[in-house]
C-alpha cells in the first residue's frame, strides 16, 4: 500500500485540477441577468411559427379520485380552431370536440349526445380563466400572441431565466368576451433556447393556479415545438393533464369535420 501511496495521491491530485476546472467552466457559463426586453425578443425570435398543425398524442389525466390514459389525434388551424378526436387504447373514437375563439362544441359517443356552447364553459370546466389564444399557445410551447409583451420584470431562477408581471392585458383588438387580464404571470425560459420551460398563471383572489411544465420539445423541420407538457390545474379540484406528441405534420390544410347525427340527445 505504501509503494502505491505517490500514486494515489497524483490522482487526487489531478482529479482536484480538474474540479477546480469545471467548476469555474460552470461558472463562466452560468445564466447572467438579461434585460426584459432583450428576453421577450428572443422568446419571440424562437417561437414555432405555423398555419396548419396535424399530430398524434397520448395522453392521462390525474385527480385525487382517479387516473385515466388516452390516445387522440389534434388538428389546429393558428387563430382559427382546434379540433380533438379522443379514443381509449382500443382506437374508437369516444368523443370529438372543437374549439373556436367563442364555441365549445363536443361529441359524446359514448352517450349518444353532443353540446355547443360559449367558450367561456371551457373556462368554467377547467376552472381558470383562460382565451383561445391562450390554448393554442400552451399546445405549441409559445407566449400569448395577443397580449402586452411590455409589463415583464426579468430575474433568474434555477439556471433559467424568469419574466414575470402582474395584470398583463390583452390588446384592445384582440378583445372578445373572454378574459381581458392575466393577474399574475410567471414565464421561465431555456436559457439556451430561449424556449419556455414553464408558464404559471396564478389568481391570488381567487386562489386558483394553472401551470403548464414542457418536460421535453422535440426538433420539427428545424423548429422546437413539445414533445412532453404537463398542464397542471390547481383550484377547488387540483387536476393533472400529461401530453405526450408522439407524431406531427405541419403546414398541410386539414377539414375539421363536426357532423351531429340525428339520433344524438342534445345534452345543453
Amino acid at each position: 500500500m505504501k509503494k502505491n501511496t505517490p500514486f494515489y495521491i497524483l490522482i487526487l491530485f489531478m482529479l482536484s485540477i480538474f474540479s477546480c476546472k469545471q467548476s469555474a467552466e460552470i461558472s463562466k457559463d452560468a445564466v447572467k441577468d438579461k434585460d426584459p426586453q432583450f428576453l421577450f425578443s428572443k422568446l419571440k425570435e424562437n417561437e414555432f411559427k405555423y398555419d396548419w398543425i396535424k399530430a398524434k398524442f397520448d395522453a392521462t389525466i390525474s385527480t385525487k379520485k382517479s387516473t385515466n390514459s388516452f390516445k387522440g389525434f389534434l388538428r389546429v388551424k393558428r387563430d382559427s380552431i382546434i379540433w380533438l378526436s379522443i379514443s381509449p387504447a382500443l382506437g374508437i373514437e369516444i368523443a370529438r370536440l372543437s374549439v373556436t375563439n367563442d364555441s365549445v362544441k363536443l361529441l359524446n359517443r359514448l352517450e349518444s349526445t353532443y353540446f355547443i356552447k360559449h367558450f367561456k364553459y371551457l373556462s368554467k370546466i377547467v376552472d381558470a380563466d383562460i382565451d383561445f389564444d391562450m390554448l393554442q399557445a400552451f399546445l405549441t410551447g409559445n407566449d400569448f400572441a395577443y397580449y402586452e409583451n411590455d409589463k415583464f420584470k426579468s430575474s433568474i431562477e434555477k439556471d433559467n431565466y424568469k419574466l414575470n408581471t402582474i395584470g398583463r392585458r390583452k390588446l384592445k383588438k384582440a378583445m372578445t368576451d373572454s378574459t381581458s387580464s392575466v393577474l399574475l404571470e410567471e414565464i421561465l425560459l431555456n436559457p439556451t433556447t430561449y424556449k419556455i420551460s414553464r408558464h404559471h398563471i396564478k389568481d391570488i383572489k381567487e386562489n386558483k393556479q394553472f401551470i403548464v411544465t414542457y418536460v421535453e420539445y422535440m426538433d420539427i423541420n428545424g423548429q422546437l415545438l413539445p414533445k412532453t407538457l404537463k398542464i397542471e390545474i390547481k383550484a377547488k379540484e387540483d387536476v393533472m393533464l400529461k401530453i405526450e406528441f408522439v407524431k406531427y405534420e405541419l403546414d398541410q390544410a386539414l377539414d375539421f369535420p363536426f357532423s351531429i347525427p340525428e339520433k344524438y340527445q342534445n345534452a345543453n
